[in-house]
Parts: C-alpha cells; sequence; structure tokens
C-alpha cells in the first residue's frame, strides 16, 4: 500500500516537474480538441461533357502560445481538391486535371486575420490538360479572402493549348477562425 503511494507520488512530482518545464519554453505547440470536416460536391459543366469534383478539408485549430503562457496565435489549414473531369462514355468520366491547394490562415480571434502567399502552397498533376491558377488574397473587415480563378485547356493533336472550362473557389477566414467557401461547384 505505502509502495503504491510512493509511486503514485513519484509520478505526480515527475508530470509536475515536465508541465512547469513545457510552460518555460517559447511557442508551444498544441493541438486544440475542435472538429475536422470535409465535404465534397460535383458539378456537371459543357452540355454533360466535363465534371468538376470539389472536396474541401478544414483541419483543427492550432495554437502556439508566448513566454508568459499566454495565447498568441492561432492557425487553421484548409486542403482543396479540385478535379476536372471529361465524359468518355455515358455517365463514366475520368479525371483529366487535378490541383491541390492547401491554406494556413492565422488569427487572434480578437482583431487580426492574416495568410501570406508562403501559406499558400499548390499541387498539379501533369496530363494533357492544364490548370492556370490565378490566386488574389485580400482582407477586409476582419475577414481574409484568397480568390482562385481557374482555367483549363487541353492539349489539341497540334500540340497547343486550347481553352476547355474555367472555374473559381473563394476561402474565407474570419478573426475568430471560421472558414467559409464560395466556388462555382457550390453555387
Amino acid at each position: 500500500m505505502k509502495r503504491r503511494l510512493y509511486l503514485n507520488l513519484l509520478i505526480c512530482f515527475v508530470l509536475e516537474f515536465a508541465l512547469a518545464f513545457l510552460a518555460m519554453n517559447v511557442n508551444i505547440f498544441e493541438a486544440k480538441p475542435a472538429h475536422s470536416e470535409k465535404v465534397s460536391c460535383g458539378k456537371i459543366l459543357c452540355d454533360g461533357n466535363i465534371q468538376v469534383f470539389e472536396t474541401l478539408e478544414v483541419g483543427e485549430e492550432e495554437v502556439y502560445f508566448g513566454n508568459d503562457n499566454n495565447v498568441e496565435i492561432y492557425k487553421k489549414g484548409v486542403s482543396v481538391t479540385k478535379q476536372f473531369k471529361k465524359r468518355i462514355k455515358e455517365n463514366v468520366y475520368e479525371t483529366k486535371a487535378e490541383v491541390k491547394q492547401k491554406f494556413t490562415f492565422r488569427y487572434d480571434k480578437k482583431e487580426q486575420v492574416e495568410i501570406s502567399p508562403e501559406d499558400i502552397s499548390s499541387e498539379f498533376t501533369v496530363t494533357s490538360w492544364k490548370i492556370s491558377p490565378l490566386s488574389r488574397i485580400s482582407v477586409d473587415d476582419g475577414v481574409c479572402s484568397v480568390s482562385n480563378q481557374y482555367r483549363v485547356y487541353d492539349k489539341n493533336f497540334v500540340g497547343n493549348y486550347q481553352y476547355m472550362c474555367d472555374g473559381f473557389m473563394d476561402i474565407f477566414c474570419d478573426t475568430s477562425g471560421e472558414i467559409g467557401i464560395n466556388s462555382d461547384v457550390r453555387w
């Protein structure tokens, strides 16, 4: 019985010492228990010949602490995958181009929200189709948005790219970390 009591006291002492040590370090990272969300949807274009499929995934909120153990900044990541598919036969579509983009918003839950060009990354599939995205960042009234416009081109038999379709997507984040999306697929 005494042995168990001493063991429990030792464990408590070690944990308390470890927590005190961690509290002294700068920029401690904590993954806050918030929900992550994944939503997918699609849309048919060009008389049923092209399908656009979009998947949005919002990550959990991350918290960064400063020297005085006060919260300094929050971060939330958003991942979007946009696929452009061509109909090869009735109700069968083949993926011809895909873009995956990741956005990391920073906010303080008071008055600031931001994203920089370095916080946006893009990956493209390499096929005969080409995607040309154009991103624009704006901050207005406590809302930071990234507006993306996409143009999709298909390489013809001569080797030139010809226009196939286009689309858009706007990702929003406010000072409290709420994420929103507006896109050609969702309206």
